[in-house]
């Protein structure tokens, strides 16, 4: 008969391996990463689920899709924004893209810099109005807004700190001169260093007025960038700025765009040149 110590080793040996199953299984349920981070950063094979947080994507092609998938997922996290100005019924339109489950936006600072409110309209064109502004940098041309949406709304993009290589193809997904959910594709063209905005990329998509706060994506709906700008009289020159200088937005405490000590940027306007 099995003495009643060898029976209890057996005990507790057969606790540990049951013990080391959970926390394996446990690791996997949860993605086998955490992280502190308030953007979700991409790890190279998440794609955007329909509603909330972005899901697993396949990896039969290492996680690069064609343009009408990535389409599919990018969409529903566009939006317009509008800005408004007290005594002028029409003021500002941009672009913007949900960054969190919270339904903040991202979007360039000269989208909405001097209103007084703004709102923004998502696609399925419902308009929610925005509360605040709870980061900003207005050197870099970059702003975080607070939007008043309900969770179950919102579909978020993931971010992809990474500087993609010179010809990587890229998509743009925003409203130029108000044509709302407009798709245009390119590569990155260059890296480059532009006064007073430092390291910008250079891109062939094509964007416009209307453009400025649009994601750029590479082919794994990932945000590599901010439209920003375009130069006048350049044949499709146009430049976003690196979703890494997320990192360099002033957290502020969600101040009222009428509220807010706006700064002159030195691109104002989305474009640059005569």
């Amino acid at each position: 008969m099995m003495s009643n110590k060898k029976r209890n080793e057996n005990i507790l040996i057969g606790s540990l391996i049951f013990f080391a199953i959970c926390v394996f299984f446990t690791f996997l349920l949860s993605g086998g990463e955490s992280s502190d981070e308030k953007y979700p950063v991409s790890n190279g094979n998440t794609s955007l689920s329909k509603k909330g947080m972005p899901g697993k994507s396949d990896n039969k092609n290492n996680g690069i899709m064609n343009i009408s998938d990535i389409v599919k997922l990018v969409q529903p996290s566009v939006v317009v924004v509008n800005g408004f100005k007290e005594g002028r019924s029409d003021f500002s339109l941009g672009s913007g893209f949900f960054i969190d489950l919270d339904g903040d936006i991202i979007t360039n600072y000269h989208v909405v810099n001097g209103c007084d409110s703004a709102n923004i309209k998502t696609y399925d064109r419902k308009i929610y109005k925005v509360i605040g502004v709870i980061g900003e940098n207005a050197e870099e041309d970059l702003i975080e807004l607070s939007v008043g949406i309900p969770h179950d709304e919102v579909s978020f993009l993931s971010i992809d700190m990474k500087t993609p290589a010179v010809g990587d193809k890229v998509v743009v997904i925003g409203n130029p001169l108000g044509f709302e959910q407009t798709v245009s594709d390119g590569i990155l063209s260059a890296v480059r260093e532009l006064p007073d905005l430092g390291k910008m990329f250079q891109i062939t998509a094509p964007i416009s007025p209307g453009s400025s706060g649009s994601p750029v994506v590479n082919m794994k709906g990932k945000v590599i960038g901010v439209a920003s700008l375009t130069v006048k009289g350049g044949e499709n020159i146009n430049f976003a700025i690196p979703i890494e200088k997320l990192k360099d937005l002033r957290k502020v405490d969600n101040i009222p765009l009428k509220n807010m000590h706006w700064k002159k940027g030195k691109y104002e306007k989305g474009s640059i040149g005569k």
